[in-house]
C-alpha cells in the first residue's frame, strides 16, 4: 500500500476539486442512465443497508445495558459482547469482502451517498486491519473526485493509525479515559496544539464536543490501571 499523504497534500486536492461535473448535454439520457446505474446497484444498496441495521441493533442492545454496569459488571458483559453479539460484525465483514472481490471502493455514482457510508459502517467495525487499509488507499484519490466522504477518510486514517501502533492525526479514537471516568484527548496524537484546525478541514466536529458524545453514548469509562 503506498504511504498515505499527508493533512496539506489532502486538504490541498480536496480545495482544487471541481465543485460540481460539467451539466449534460441531453438530461433526458443523463436521467436514464442513473435510473439504470440505480436499478443494476438496488440489491447491492439493500443488502449493505441490511446489513448496517443489525450491526446497529447489536450495538445499541447492548451498549444500553453496558452504559449502566460498574468496571467490574463491565469485564463479564464484555465476554457477552464476544460470545454474543460479535459475531454480527464477523459474519458482516465476511460478506463485504465478498463484494468487494475483484473491485474497487464503492463510489457515490454507483450506489449513492448513503449506502456508501453505510459500506464504510461496516469497515469501520470490521477489525480488519487489511480491509481497513485496502479501504483507506482506496478512498484517497476519491476525495478529490467527490466520489467518498473527508470525514469518514479521517475516521478510517485514525483507525488504521491505531491498530498499526502510530500516531492519530484527527483524534477520532477516543482511547482516553479521566480518573472520573470521563472521556478525554487521545495522547496519541500527531501535533496536538492544530488538532482542531485538522478536523475543521475535513469537516470534523471540535475535539470538545466529540468527546462530550463519547460520554453520552458510552457512559463512565475505566480509567487506566495504576
Amino acid at each position: 500500500m503506498k504511504a498515505y499523504r499527508g493533512l496539506a497534500a489532502l486538504a490541498a486536492a480536496l480545495a482544487f476539486a471541481t465543485a460540481a461535473a460539467a451539466e449534460p448535454a441531453d438530461l433526458g439520457a443523463e436521467a436514464q442512465r442513473r435510473a439504470q446505474v440505480m436499478r443494476d446497484n438496488e440489491a447491492l444498496v439493500r443488502e449493505l443497508a441490511a446489513m448496517v441495521a443489525m450491526d446497529m441493533f447489536a450495538r445499541d442492545s447492548f451498549l444500553e445495558v453496558r452504559k449502566h454496569a460498574t468496571p467490574a459488571e463491565r469485564e463479564r458483559l464484555d465476554e457477552i459482547w464476544k460470545a454474543e453479539f460479535k459475531p454480527v460484525d464477523t459474519r458482516n465483514t465476511a460478506r463485504l469482502k465478498e463484494l468487494l472481490q475483484g473491485r474497487g471502493w464503492f463510489r457515490y455514482s454507483e450506489i449513492g451517498k448513503r449506502a456508501a457510508g453505510n459500506a464504510f459502517h461496516l469497515v469501520q467495525h470490521s477489525g480488519d486491519l487489511e480491509l481497513m487499509k485496502r479501504v483507506l488507499a482506496d478512498m484517497e484519490p476519491m476525495l478529490v473526485e467527490k466520489e467518498a466522504d473527508p470525514q469518514e477518510y479521517a475516521l478510517l486514517y485514525d483507525r488504521t493509525a491505531t491498530s498499526e501502533k502510530r500516531p492519530q492525526r484527527y483524534g477520532t479514537q477516543g482511547t482516553d479515559c479521566t480518573p472520573d471516568g470521563k472521556y478525554a484527548v487521545p495522547r496519541d496524537l500527531e501535533d496536538p496544539a492544530n488538532l482542531d484546525a485538522r478536523r475543521a478541514q475535513v469537516g470534523l466536529q471540535p475535539i470538545a464536543e466529540y468527546l462530550a458524545g463519547l460520554d453520552r453514548m458510552y457512559g463512565v469509562c475505566t480509567p487506566p490501571k495504576g
